[in-house]
Order: C-alpha cells, then structure tokens, then sequence
C-alpha cells in the first residue's frame, strides 16, 4: 500500500508553507479561484499539515497570487527531490476543476523551469497524473488493469530519475470520501516497478 504521509509532513512550518504557498498561487493566478480549486487547496493544508496561522499564510497568497516570489521559494525545493513532489501536486491543482486558464500555464511553466525539471521528466510525472484521475473514476473492478497500467507509469518515472517515493506519497484525491479502488490499485501497479527493480526484475 503507498505511503499516506506527505513527504512535507516532516519539514519545518515555513517550509511547508512555502510549498503550499505555490500551490495556491497556482489556484489563483487567473485572478478567480473555484471551489474545487479551494477543496484541493484544503486536501493539501490537510495532508501537508499546516497551523491555523499557516493556513492563514497560504490563503492569503491565493488572495494575492502576484504577492508570492515565485523563484525565491522554488529555490528551496529545486535541489533536492522535493522538486517533483511540488511538480505532482501542481499538477493535481491545474487539474482540480478541469479548467486551466492561460495565467496558470504560464505559471505552471516558470515553476518547472525554475525547479529544473526536464521536459522528459514533466512528461513522465503528467502521465502519473493523468492516469490517477482517470483511475479515480472506478470505485470498483478493473483493477488488475490499473495495477498494469501503473506498473507501466512506474517504469516510465524510474527512467527519467524520479524517486517513486516523492510521486506516490499521498492520498489526496483518494480521501476517505471519494475512496476509489481504481486509483488503490493504480497506485499499488505504480510502486510495484519499485519492488521489481529491488528483486532485480526491471525492465529498464
């Protein structure tokens, strides 16, 4: 089963706050948040774990997007694997209402620039994002599919140098609310590549 502790759970406050803060910038930089954006953007505080005051922080930002300095806090995050955690979570955030504006791509991009992630690598981590979604979709059945095509996205990260640890590290969009057997077993395929490269069995 994948980890249900965001690899940010153990950094320190500001630190999460920064992370945090670039989400909600996200959410907001079209000058309009929804309320699905606003739900994700609660999922991830909750996941990440951040104080009232922290929360109050990150809100702020998404009130005030140009308030952030964008290459100031992706500084923190662009040299260690974090980078791609951040990267996963964007992702999730852009496709949180199904309706991303041109102001988030571009921000979406500049991040990925700044955090020094290959157009490979993005690939690799929007093929995980994708396929999670769809998974989400089937509470039940199919899931000997899932845990193929997982295996599959698994492959795909471990080729372009991305821990698996730092993508299938939460289960944010697979709360206990929305529980999804599609998306357990996608997950499960996912880090399956994991085991197959420790028994010697990549394909790689």
């Amino acid at each position: 089963m994948f980890a249900s502790r965001h690899p940010l759970a153990d950094y320190s406050e500001e630190t999460r706050i920064d992370y945090l803060s670039v989400i909600a910038a996200l959410a907001s930089v079209d000058q309009s948040i929804s309320e699905a954006e606003l739900t994700q953007l609660r999922l991830f505080c909750e996941a990440i774990g951040v104080n009232e005051m922290g929360i109050g922080s990150v809100l702020a930002v998404a009130a005030d997007p140009m308030s952030l300095d964008l290459s100031a806090v992706t500084a923190h995050f662009a040299a260690s694997d974090l980078k791609f955690t951040l990267l996963t979570d964007l992702l999730l955030m852009t496709h949180a209402d199904d309706d991303v504006a041109s102001e988030e791509k571009d921000l979406l991009n500049q991040a990925i620039a700044r955090l020094g992630i290959s157009a490979a690598q993005m690939q690799a981590i929007a093929g995980y994002v994708t396929n999670l979604r769809a998974a989400q979709a089937y509470k039940r059945g199919h899931d000997a599919e899932w845990r193929r095509i997982g295996g599959e996205i698994g492959d795909a990260l471990k080729r372009q140098g991305i821990p698996l640890k730092c993508i299938v590290a939460t289960d944010i969009l697979n709360n206990a609310n929305n529980r999804s057997e599609g998306a357990q077993a996608f997950q499960i395929g996912v880090l399956s590549a994991a085991s197959a490269c420790k028994n010697g069995q990549s394909k790689l």
